[in-house]
């Protein structure tokens, strides 16, 4: 199946292009209890505390689409609490 014919060190190189990614669509969220209010605001000072370099991450992931922001952020170790 390989082509047979030799290649030519003066041929065009021919590259696709990349399809442009179609961008998130927005969805309505349920609205935050006061309970998940105050677990995200927890989150998200544990996570500027002990991991600062997430912050960006998460952002990313945000706006790619992939989260629903820091409502979808959770810790399950038991190191949640921030440094005072």
């Amino acid at each position: 199946m390989a082509d047979e014919r030799p290649y030519q060190a003066n041929a065009a190189v021919s590259v696709r292009p990349k399809p442009a990614a179609p961008a998130p669509a927005q969805r309505q969220l349920p609205p935050l209890s006061e309970a998940e209010h105050a677990r995200i605001k927890k989150t998200v000072a544990v996570v500027k505390a002990k991991a600062p370099e997430l912050v960006a991450v998460i952002k990313d992931l945000h706006a790619l689409g992939m989260i629903d922001g820091w409502r979808s952020v959770t810790i399950t170790k038991g190191n949640d609490e921030p440094h005072q």
